[in-house]
């Protein structure tokens, strides 16, 4: 997470520190360009204050509307719980839309811990659901398009890597989060497959250009969060569906 002129010291330090308070350590990733992330005692505060804003019955969601990245996607993170006295309360849910309007895309797989799945997957062991589950994936035949027992887990998992004809690629595989450990439920999302150059179905990059909408539908209590590539034939590239 650290980029050339960050502000990192030294192991354990207020830059490591800062990324604990948020739940956060060595193995999550973001962007290694300009972000907050270089900055995070800055954006802890920023993440803690939205918490306690929502803890307070000031406000019900709060997201966050950002660009100048050359691509998009949709994020959620989970601010964990920490004590009041402590500057925290209960854990929240906050959202966000990275969007770039520029004529100008940035082809590049840019992994993002925070980053929206359709389901999660632990690939390292280590409890970190950070990877994106690929569906449908086919292993020895058999096409599956939920998490499985299907590497001898004992538990649900799912492929993390196929080929073009979604046949499961031998070690790209992990076991998935929980189903109702999702941030977003997956029939809450909605997404194409076009202008993505990562497997994740929220990531869009090699689109001419990329919008963020957000829209309120105060009848139904739901706010729609989605990126629009308008040059392209799937004008929503992804979008998901919150609750107010």
């Amino acid at each position: 997470m650290c980029h050339l002129d960050c502000s990192y010291d030294f192991p354990g330090g207020s830059f490591d520190e800062a990324n604990t308070n948020i739940g956060e350590g060595p193995s999550h990733t973001g962007t290694k360009y300009e972000g907050w992330g270089q900055i995070p005692q800055e954006r802890t505060r920023l993440l803690r204050l939205a918490q306690q804003s929502i803890n307070a019955g000031m406000t019900k969601r709060i997201i966050f509307l950002s660009g100048e990245q050359h691509w998009g996607e949709l994020l959620a993170k989970k601010v964990p719980a920490l004590a009041d006295a402590d500057g925290g309360g209960d854990a929240q849910v906050l959202y966000e839309v990275t969007a770039s309007g520029i004529d100008q895309n940035w082809v590049e797989d840019v992994e993002n811990s925070n980053r929206v799945r359709v389901r999660s997957a632990d690939t390292r062991g280590d409890g970190m659901y950070d990877q994106e589950c690929n569906f449908p994936f086919v292993v020895f035949g058999v096409s599956f398009d939920d998490c499985v027992d299907a590497f001898g887990s004992g538990r649900p998992a799912c492929s993390t890597g196929t080929t073009s004809g979604d046949v499961h690629i031998s070690g790209r595989w992990g076991n998935c989060l929980p189903e109702e450990e999702e941030l977003v439920p997956r029939d809450r999302q909605r997404y194409s497959l076009e202008n993505k150059c990562a497997d994740n179905y929220h990531f869009t990059c090699s689109a001419q250009a990329n919008y963020g909408t957000m829209a309120v539908d105060w009848d139904a209590g739901t706010i729609t969060l989605s990126l629009r590539t308008p040059h392209h034939r799937s004008r929503t590239a992804s979008e998901m569906v919150i609750d107010i």
